[in-house]
């Protein structure tokens, strides 16, 4: 691969703009990327870095990155390990960019640099915290299982993080920097992004754009995904399943024990002449009801445990007046 002869990065100069790009098998587009990211940010007249993220790919995605050379701005090439999927990859860009926003597109050139001006500018004279990109499909892109997906994420965006307006969740956004990294402080082995942003801030609107066709290669938005997307939301990034076993639990308990009491009062009365019946009735009811009194204790005490281990901010400060310092542990 060569020894890379740019000078050393110096980690205390802070950047108005940070792009994060995960790269996989993207060696043909990241090139023609960085291009017209070049060109865009050029125009803006600012301190600007690209971060590359190598996603241990089957191509020569690696050699591609590392040998882009920009015009105006920093090129920063980070090589993984091993692949732990866009999501993750875009984490690791989060901690290492040192802008003041934070831009994150896709490598497949489906993601128009050019809006990134006006996703800045409508973050910083509507005073968000995130701009999403809202990429409209063509009558060609819409699928049947793109608009399921985007019910679902829409749904499950709304019950788990109780927002009050509709939010579409996409890859290409632009973030302030003291909310990408303060999402890196969520414990989640299986991080989702969008969900980590909206955990911290519900300060995010929408910016509407084009979605564009593929450069190279065939989508991966497939039913697998789709339902893999869902499982990890709902049970990696909530506690929805355990919420409705407490309520089905506290129905059923309240159930048996009005169907025992119901039975009891009916023997008491001489409304039941079977010998036993009542006393067999009685019985199983209070058992269920015990049953599933335990098992909403149990349900109890793992969303406690859950919610604690998943460490969700309590609150994030985004600016204050005359307010002592908040510690950054609370």
């Amino acid at each position: 691969m060569g020894s890379d002869r740019r000078p050393k990065r110096n980690h205390l100069v802070f950047m108005d703009v940070s792009i994060v790009v995960p790269c996989y098998n993207s060696a043909a587009s990241v090139p023609l990327l960085a291009e017209r990211i070049d060109e865009v940010l050029d125009a803006m007249s600012c301190q600007w870095e690209l971060i590359l993220i190598y996603d241990f790919s089957r191509d020569n995605t690696w050699e591609a990155i590392s040998s882009i050379q920009l015009k105006s701005g920093e090129v920063v090439s980070v090589e993984l390990a091993r692949n732990v999927g866009q999501q993750s990859a875009v984490m690791c860009g989060f901690e290492m960019a040192r802008g003041k926003y934070i831009v994150t597109m896709d490598d497949d050139l489906q993601h128009d640099p050019e809006h990134i001006p006006h996703m800045l500018e409508k973050l910083k004279t509507e005073d968000l915290d995130v701009v999403m990109a809202y990429l409209k499909p063509t009558t060609e892109q819409r699928t049947w299982v793109r608009n399921v997906g985007t019910w679902i994420v829409s749904f499950l965006a709304h019950h788990i993080l109780s927002l009050q307006e509709k939010i579409n969740f996409s890859s290409y956004r632009v973030i302030r920097s003291e909310v990408a990294k303060e999402a890196l402080r969520l414990n989640s082995p299986s991080p989702v992004v969008g969900y980590a942003l909206l955990t911290v801030t519900h300060r995010c609107r929408n910016y509407e754009v084009p979605l564009r066709g593929r450069h190279t290669g065939t989508s991966t938005y497939s039913l697998l995904a789709l339902i893999r997307y869902f499982l990890n939301m709902l049970f990696n990034h909530s506690v929805l399943p355990l919420q409705y076993i407490m309520v089905i639990s506290i129905f059923f308990v309240l159930f048996s024990f009005g169907l025992a009491f119901i039975y009891a009062i009916q023997y008491l009365l001489g409304a039941i002449n079977v010998g036993g019946f009542a006393t067999l009735i009685v019985v199983l009811t209070t058992m269920f009801g015990i049953v599933f009194s335990v098992l909403g204790i149990i349900s109890a005490y793992l969303l406690y445990n859950i919610r604690t281990s998943m460490k969700n901010p309590r609150y994030f400060v985004r600016q204050q007046i005359n307010a002592p310092p908040v510690k950054k542990d609370v």
